[in-house]
């Protein structure tokens, strides 16, 4: 079952996350990744969506 998959500590697929940084231009931090989850919904790491 590919949820199982995406949810253990070993998984068998790479994902690219990125951050761009707006603050010192008075904007916000966004984070983005090139893709899906697998479960069609958003992807959280470390607190963040």
């Amino acid at each position: 079952m590919i949820q199982s998959e995406i949810q253990s500590l070993s998984p068998s697929a790479l994902i690219e996350l990125f951050t761009l940084d707006l603050s010192l231009q008075g904007g916000p931090v966004l984070y983005f990744h090139a893709g899906t989850n697998g479960l069609f919904g958003d992807v959280v790491w470390g607190g963040q969506t």
